[in-house]
């Protein structure tokens, strides 16, 4: 059995939620490492981590859908189903999701 679909769900909506989790005012979990906390408001004083908070939604995202894929491969087993232009598209996603990552950490670093 292939989990093809399953696999694909899943990077597709881990680079969706980490790129939503990069919107501004979009809530997500901050660790403060000073106080030794977690918020998902602007607290604490001192510096935050919300990297921690961003994996945790593109995590969840991305499990979401790769329950959703087996679902599907389960229900649905085509021998002849095409899903190239499922996995390019999903290919290029992450493809943009890595390049938006990078160019907002450089500009927030530079």
């Amino acid at each position: 059995m292939s989990n093809r679909r399953a696999a694909t769900l899943f990077m597709l909506l881990f680079c969706i939620g980490y790129l939503c989790a990069f919107a501004p005012g979009f809530p997500v979990l901050k660790y403060y490492p000073v106080a030794h906390t977690w918020s998902l408001r602007e607290t604490h004083e001192g510096p935050a981590m919300k990297w921690f908070g961003k994996l945790l939604v593109a995590g969840v995202l991305g499990m979401v859908g790769a329950l959703v894929g087996l679902v599907i491969e389960k229900r649905y087993r085509s021998k002849d189903d095409p899903r190239a232009l499922v996995d390019y598209l999903a290919w290029a996603l992450v493809f943009a999701t890595l390049v938006v990552t990078a160019v907002r950490e450089l500009v927030l670093w530079l």
